[in-house]
């Protein structure tokens, strides 16, 4: 029986990989590899550079204190208030590199979710408004007192589109959220 189990879930861990890669390549594929983005969201601008395994994203906003802009890439993550470096705690510095982190990350769906803190599951076959969807579930590793949040993502069987996801988290309070895909880009 175990020797089953296991078999079963290697083939939907698989079949997981399969759906994954055919969506990343129908959003953008090698375009992923070296980009820039721009875009705002929630009255916050944000950018988005990588190359060559080099990355470099930034929020900015102006608040009640002045124009921040804040930095994350290789190096860690830096604000800037009128153009100068703002001193944080660990736990706010904590906070805001989470924060553009995740903006980031979920706008540049489904590419990421390759990478090796990734574990991807096969659930079922659905429907949804008549067209039909894989839905795949998605935790991470958990690395020194990281996160337990769950993802399910539904990927559209014939066209390889990301056109919804949900998830519940913990961090920050957490919750559950579901979303619609909507003006998609590649």
């Amino acid at each position: 029986t175990i020797i089953i189990a296991a078999t079963a879930a290697g083939c939907n861990n698989n079949a997981a990989h399969i759906i994954v890669d055919r969506a990343i390549e129908t959003h953008g594929g090698a375009a992923y590899h070296a980009f820039e983005v721009a875009f705002d969201f929630r009255d916050r601008h944000y950018t988005a550079l990588r190359k060559d395994g080099q990355f470099v994203y930034t929020r900015e906003f102006t608040d009640s204190t002045g124009r921040i802009k804040d930095v994350l890439d290789n190096d860690g993550f830096t604000r800037f208030r009128n153009d100068r470096p703002v001193t944080l705690s660990a736990e706010r510095e904590g906070a805001f590199t989470r924060s553009v982190n995740s903006v980031i990350y979920f706008s540049l769906l489904p590419y990421g979710l390759n990478d090796d803190p990734v574990n991807k599951q096969f659930v079922k076959e659905t429907t949804i408004e008549g067209e039909p969807y894989n839905v795949i579930r998605v935790t991470f590793d958990v690395h020194e007192g990281g996160h337990q949040d769950i993802y399910l993502y539904w990927f559209h069987r014939d066209k390889h589109t990301m056109d919804y996801f949900a998830y519940s988290y913990e961090t920050d309070g957490g919750g559950l959220r579901f979303r619609k895909a909507v003006n998609p880009r590649t």
